[in-house]
């Protein structure tokens, strides 16, 4: 069973844990990053961008154990970004799908209008989780932007 919570420190040692052990969720988020990242930093960081992009941070959980995030964040008005990242072992499994459904729901109730999300060629699960809620979508250098009407 998949859950959305709100990002709290209770969760943060179990996502730092990923972050820095999580070899395949690496190499696709941020292959450059070779330095880990400590539980103190993580929160203060996370917090400072949930402040200043107004977002909506959510903390995946599945069948109890934390395996990623998902968030909105403010563009403007009624447009956000949506991103999100999952632990390379619940890949294949439709946990994104089902992650992003469920925030999808979210933002309908926040009255959200418009989603962009940021994707890397290479991530063909993600596009497809997009284009299965009919996004469009604009290739820019090494990434899709697709945009989502709800």
């Amino acid at each position: 069973m998949l859950q959305l919570e709100k990002f709290e420190k209770q969760y943060v040692k179990d996502l730092v844990k990923i972050l820095n052990t999580d070899d395949v969720l690496k190499e696709r988020l941020c292959p450059s990053v070779v330095d880990k990242i400590t539980e103190d930093e993580f929160w203060i960081k996370t917090n400072d961008w949930i402040t200043k992009r107004s977002s909506k941070y959510f903390v995946i959980l599945i069948n109890g154990a934390v395996c990623g995030t998902i968030s909105l964040s403010k563009v403007r008005n009624e447009v956000f970004n949506c991103g999100y990242w999952l632990a390379s072992p619940y890949w294949g499994q439709h946990w994104g799908t089902q992650a992003f459904n469920m925030v999808l729901d979210e933002a309908r109730r926040h009255g959200i209008h418009i989603l962009h999300g940021h994707i890397p060629i290479n991530n063909i699960v993600s596009y497809n989780i997009w284009r299965n809620e009919k996004a469009s979508f604009e290739k820019k250098g090494n990434q899709y932007i697709a945009t989502l009407t709800l």
